[in-house]
């Protein structure tokens, strides 16, 4: 799945080195970098004692890359020559400058990027994965999906959130725009799905599609909410959007963003489709 992971030293927790231990264990063949950045004006002998505190939280040194800058630039450009498949990162209380950090590497980096809780993650049970019926959404299903099978999860659930506001509704009709959203979606996961997955999947109707996921995830105890994004290139990085922006924002569960693996998009398609991502429900 994950071959390459980023680390940065800035926001790493005891979730995020559990994550870490999590992804060596199922894949032994995984390379992790630990990214520190140094303000710039900083002595070396500064940066010799940050290295060696590194290595006494078991941070080790052949792994550590010390680069002088502004964090998120560091940290973009390290993905980008590096390569790597996936960020991880620890959050913080919310509007702390460290969950400020994952939101934008969310929204900017070239890779998927997963955002832990301050709690380590000691077990994955119940994963949740918002769903659109996308490519993107697509790619996050069989994620959880891989990730479930890999970490021993229970069962995986993908959400569908719709909104009927556009039509003057009735009993009658909700019974059965909820029936025809209900059928989409399984027929979604049943074209998706793996073997040895148990899916639970779940159709809800709010047109608060952020807040919902946030408050399925908190009510439903879920582990693990992994969802898509659009693009692996920098232009198409804006296509994040409102919606998974507030779920980094404002989630108690830790979060992976899974970029989507189809074709780079033009920027100025990518802008025309951001300007136009409040029209219709999406997740991404």
């Amino acid at each position: 799945m994950y071959e390459r992971i980023l680390v940065p030293l800035v926001a790493a927790n005891d979730s995020v080195r559990e994550v870490v231990r999590r992804f060596r264990t199922s894949s032994p063949k995984v390379e992790v970098y630990y990214l520190d950045v140094i303000p710039r004006g900083v002595r070396g002998s500064e940066a010799h004692l940050r290295l060696e505190s590194a290595a006494a939280h078991g941070v080790p040194l052949p792994e550590t890359i010390v680069r002088q800058g502004n964090v998120l630039d560091e940290l973009l450009s390290a993905a980008q020559e590096l390569n790597v498949d996936l960020i991880i990162a620890g959050d913080a209380p919310k509007g702390d400058k460290h969950r400020s950090l994952v939101r934008r590497l969310a929204m900017q980096a070239p890779c998927s990027v997963m955002m832990t809780t301050g709690t380590a993650l000691r077990g994955v049970s119940r994963i949740l994965a918002p769903v659109d019926f996308s490519d993107c959404s697509a790619d996050a299903l069989r994620t959880a999906a891989s990730l479930a099978v890999e970490w021993k999860a229970a069962s995986v659930t993908p959400l569908h959130i719709y909104f009927e506001g556009a039509v003057a509704t009735y009993e009658e009709h909700e019974v059965e725009a909820a029936e025809s959203e209900d059928l989409s979606l399984q027929r979604f996961v049943a074209r998706k799905a793996q073997a040895r997955v148990l899916y639970e999947p779940m159709t809800v109707e709010s047109p608060h599609i952020a807040e919902t996921i946030v408050r399925v995830a908190s009510e439903g105890k879920y582990d693990l909410i992994v969802m898509g994004t659009h693009g692996r290139s920098p232009s198409s990085a804006i296509l994040l959007g409102s919606h998974a922006e507030k779920v980094f924002l404002e989630s108690k569960v830790p979060v992976l963003g899974v970029k989507h693996f189809g074709a780079k998009m033009p920027l100025r398609e990518a802008f025309r489709l951001w300007r136009a991502r409040d029209t219709e429900p999406h997740f991404g």
